[in-house]
């Protein structure tokens, strides 16, 4: 039981929310996840997607700028492209020895609806080059 500071019985700390405290948010049964990895270094991502959880999943920085004010794939893609982007459009993101390729693949009205994201090394020795 959870109780504020005079005693009252705020709620009730179940298993899953100490869970979720520790490893993040779990989807509920019926809930569509925002992140699917539908191959090995292929994703299809909801633009709402949240871009520390998209980081976690990548394995990597860089997405999340502290300056802006998006916290979303969409709100990120968004000023990529300095523009509402088309279906197919696609840009790049070029982080340690991996290329991160972006397509939009679905609109929902004014909105990014759904990204296809692929990951390419491009550098197979980038390891022994920083040592």
């Amino acid at each position: 039981l959870v109780t504020d500071e005079f005693g009252a019985i705020e709620g009730v700390v179940t298993p899953i929310d100490i869970f979720e405290a520790i490893a993040g948010e779990f989807p509920d049964e019926d809930e569509i996840p925002d992140i699917v990895a539908t191959a090995e270094n292929r994703w299809v991502v909801d633009g709402a997607a949240d871009l520390h959880h998209l980081e976690q999943v990548l394995e990597i920085d860089g997405l999340v700028d502290e300056d802006e004010e998006y916290s979303t794939l969409a709100g990120y893609l968004l000023e990529r492209f300095g523009t509402l982007p088309k279906p197919d459009d696609q840009c790049d993101l070029v982080w340690g020895p991996y290329r991160f390729h972006f397509t939009v693949k679905q609109l929902d009205g004014r909105r990014i609806g759904t990204v296809i994201i692929e990951r390419e090394r491009i550098e197979a020795d980038f390891e022994e080059q920083e040592d």
